[in-house]
């Protein structure tokens, strides 16, 4: 399973690394998207950076890295973002998880 991560630069120079976009962040961006008119699933809208933002933004707050709203983000809190693909390690749902110690 390929994960999709990102990693947000703000303003003030605080990184945030390695946030994982989820199913939830994504169906989020795709009902945003719908009624803002952002061409959602189209890889050539016009709207692709603002889709890949919002994603973020999504990311963050999800994981209360962000409280602010989308706006406040993408227009004066984000300094730049990089999308990456990582390989998933995922263990056998039917075995139970290992205990430290």
């Amino acid at each position: 399973m390929k994960l999709t991560l990102i990693t947000v630069e703000l303003a003030s120079g605080e990184v945030l690394e390695d946030l994982r976009v989820t199913i939830q962040d994504r169906l989020k961006m795709e009902k945003t998207g719908r009624v803002q008119k952002w061409d959602v699933g189209n890889p050539d809208s016009t709207h692709m950076t603002t889709q890949q933002v919002y994603l973020a933004w999504a990311a963050a707050t999800r994981l209360g890295h962000y409280t602010g709203t989308f706006e406040q983000f993408r227009d004066t809190d984000l300094a730049d973002l990089e999308f990456k693909q990582a390989e998933a390690v995922l263990g056998d749902p039917t075995q139970p998880a290992a205990s430290a110690g």
